[in-house]
C-alpha cells in the first residue's frame, strides 16, 4: 500500500461457536516491535461486536449471520492511519466463560507493507521583486512545492553577500502554513504560497535559501535558493545649506566684507532629510557633522575665492552635496559688515545687515 494512494486495508474471516464470544482484538506488529490492538466487545443491548472506544476509532468491523452459530466479518482500515513500514495482524478470541486468555489466535500469513507518500520536491522559490527600499515594505517570497503532506516544517534562510545565513522564519505544517498560504488545502498535492512578507533586512544583496523538513527521516537534503535581492538605502535629500540664515542656490557666490589683518566669521545651518547612517561632512573642514547642525566658520583673510560644501553620504556610498563660494569684499567698516551676494548685487537689492562676532583688536603700529 503506498500513503500517496490512501486506500482500505481489509481482512475477512469466520467466527463459529460465535453465541460464546466475549469479546475480540485485532493486533497490528510493526517491525519495529509495536503492537497496536484494536478491541471490541460483544453489546449486551445488540448481540453484535461493537468497538470499545468508538469515538477515537478509524477501524471498522462489520459481521454477518452464516448459519445460526457462525459469523463472517470484514475488519478495514485505510491505510492513511496505518504508520510507514511492514506490519503483522493477528486476531484474538475471548470467551465469554475466559475473558482474561484468548481461546484462540490467528495471524495473517503475508506481510502489509506501507510505503511512504514520497518526499516533497520544491518546484519553484522566487522573490517576486528584486529591489527594496529599507524599512518602507516587507520582502516578498513565492513557492511552488509539489507532495506537501510529507512537510514537518519550513525554514527560510537570508544569505548575505558575504555569506553569512540568518533565520527570517519557520512555518510548521500545516496550521500555520494555511495562515501564510490561506488557499491551501491538506488534500492538495501542490502548496502554492504566493507573496509571503518574511520580514525587513539591513542594506544590502540577498538571496534566500528554503529548506524542508519533512515528517520521514531521510539523509536527503530538500533545499532550493531563491534569486538575488537588493535592499537599497532610505533615500535622502540636503533640504537647505544656509549662510547667516540665507538659503541660496547650490553654486552661488557669497560676498563679505574684507578688511586686511581682521578675521570673519558666517554661521551655516543645514538640514539632510530622509536616509539613515548618514556621513554629514562640512568641506574642507573634513570634519563628521550631525544631519542638523550649525556651525560659526571663520572666513579666510586673503582675497581668494573658496567653496564651502555640505556633503552626505550613505551606507553604499550614495552621495549628495551642496556649495556655496564664500568671496572676500573691501570693507572699510570693521564694527559692522554687510554680507551681499552677487544675486543681490546684479538685482540691486539692499544687502542685509546683521551682528557678527566681535572682531580681534589689532594692536597699534607706525604709520
Amino acid at each position: 500500500y503506498e500513503k500517496a494512494n490512501p486506500e482500505d486495508i481489509s481482512f475477512k474471516w469466520e467466527i463459529t461457536q460465535f453465541d460464546r464470544l466475549k469479546r475480540l482484538n485485532v493486533l497490528r506488529k510493526s517491525s519495529d516491535g509495536k503492537v497496536e490492538a484494536y478491541p471490541y466487545i460483544i453489546s449486551e443491548t445488540t448481540n453484535k461486536l461493537e468497538p470499545t472506544n468508538p469515538n477515537r476509532r478509524k477501524d471498522r468491523l462489520y459481521c454477518v449471520a452464516i448459519d445460526s452459530n457462525t459469523q463472517e466479518c470484514t475488519w478495514t482500515i485505510n491505510d492513511a492511519f496505518v504508520p510507514t513500514g511492514n506490519h503483522k495482524f493477528e486476531i484474538e478470541l475471548f470467551a465469554n466463560n475466559n475473558s482474561q486468555e484468548p481461546s484462540d489466535t490467528i495471524a495473517v500469513k503475508n506481510t502489509i507493507s506501507i510505503e511512504p507518500e514520497p518526499l516533497p520536491v520544491i518546484q519553484d522559490f522566487v522573490a517576486p521583486h528584486i529591489s527594496y527600499r529599507q524599512g518602507e515594505e516587507p520582502i516578498l517570497l513565492s513557492w511552488n512545492i509539489l507532495n506537501p503532506n510529507q512537510i514537518k516544517s519550513i525554514k527560510i534562510n537570508s544569505i548575505s553577500q558575504t555569506g553569512s545565513s540568518r533565520k527570517i522564519a519557520n512555518y510548521n505544517f500545516p496550521e500555520q502554513i494555511k495562515q501564510i498560504c490561506p488557499t491551501f488545502k491538506e488534500e492538495q498535492k501542490l502548496l502554492y504560497c504566493d507573496n509571503v512578507k518574511v520580514g525587513f533586512l539591513p542594506v544590502g544583496n540577498y538571496t534566500f535559501e528554503l529548506k524542508i523538513v519533512p515528517k520521514q527521516q531521510t539523509s536527503e537534503k530538500i533545499v532550493q535558493t531563491s534569486n538575488t535581492v537588493e535592499i537599497k538605502p532610505k533615500p535622502f535629500e540636503i533640504a537647505y545649506f544656509k549662510i547667516n540664515g540665507q538659503q541660496l542656490k547650490s553654486g552661488s557666490t557669497y560676498l563679505y566684507p574684507h578688511k586686511s589683518g581682521v578675521p570673519s566669521f558666517v554661521k551655516l545651518t543645514w538640514l539632510v532629510q530622509g536616509g539613515n547612517d548618514l556621513n554629514v561632512e562640512l568641506l574642507p573642514i573634513g570634519v563628521k557633522k550631525p544631519t542638523n547642525g550649525s556651525f560659526n566658520y571663520s572666513l579666510p583673510s586673503d582675497t581668494q575665492r573658496q567653496t564651502l560644501t555640505l556633503k552626505a553620504t550613505n551606507q553604499i556610498g550614495e552621495t549628495k552635496s551642496y556649495s556655496i563660494i564664500v568671496q572676500p569684499l573691501k570693507s572699510n567698516n570693521p564694527s559692522t559688515q554687510e554680507y551681499l551676494t552677487e544675486e543681490n548685487e546684479i538685482n540691486n537689492i539692499d544687502p542685509i545687515t546683521i551682528d557678527v562676532l566681535e572682531p580681534i583688536e589689532i594692536l597699534p603700529k607706525p604709520n
